[in-house]
């Protein structure tokens, strides 16, 4: 949970569902086509995404990224989908056809909840040497306990996505301690505050209140 207020900075994922239609929308990959059968679907990624490194995204990263969420020493949440695929094929730089061993009707919330990572640096994210991915804010350093920091990445393909040259995430531990950065102006937004906590503020005019939608709990069932 203590990722979650960075990591769509950094990261992305293949595709990000409609949050009024529910249905998947293209951000990484472009299109997608289900084969008839429904055991394998082909994917056809952007031509102008790059790495915080500026080596160009291919199709052996997303089956890199793939790979890597099945094997049970990652953990993924969503991992369990993709245990699910036979095959992984790469037909071109910015094409690949997945196989599976049965029809995956689940497979949008793999491809939306699964960053794709570099695969270079895949191996240095955990000590925060190299935590690589595509979005329009590079990691620039952790400090353990302390702050995460992040900068404006200068090659991302919208040039008006990043509107802040830097944002530090400032670790604070326990509501206290958090309104007290607010009150002060250490911190300028807070996450996931309790109820109690978000209602005093609410009725503080220097302060907006906003619903995040909710937590996602992903549910698998063999």
């Amino acid at each position: 949970g203590g990722n979650l207020p960075w990591i769509k900075n950094v990261f992305e994922t293949l595709t990000l569902r409609d949050r009024e239609t529910r249905e998947p929308q293209p951000l990484l990959a472009t299109s997608w086509a289900v084969a008839p059968d429904g055991l394998s679907i082909t994917l056809q990624l952007r031509d102008d995404v790059s790495f915080h490194t500026g080596r160009k995204l291919t199709a052996d990263d997303v089956k890199f990224t793939m790979e890597t969420a099945a094997l049970p020493k990652t953990a993924a949440q969503t991992g369990f989908i993709a245990k699910e695929f036979s095959s992984i094929e790469i037909l071109g730089e910015t094409e690949l056809k997945i196989s599976f061993n049965r029809p995956l009707p689940n497979v949008f919330d793999l491809f939306e909840e699964t960053s794709i990572v570099d695969k270079d640096t895949y191996a240095n994210r955990e000590d925060g040497s190299e935590v690589i991915g595509t979005g329009p804010y590079k990691f620039t350093s952790w400090t353990p306990g302390a702050e995460i920091v992040l900068e404006r990445y200068e090659g991302y393909r919208d040039a008006d996505a990043a509107k802040i040259d830097t944002i530090k995430h400032a670790i604070i531990k326990g509501p206290p301690a958090i309104v007290a950065a607010l009150r002060s102006g250490r911190a300028q937004i807070a996450f996931n505050q309790v109820a109690r906590i978000a209602q005093t503020l609410k009725a503080d005019p220097g302060y907006d209140i906003h619903s995040g939608g909710g937590a996602i709990f992903p549910l698998g069932l063999n």
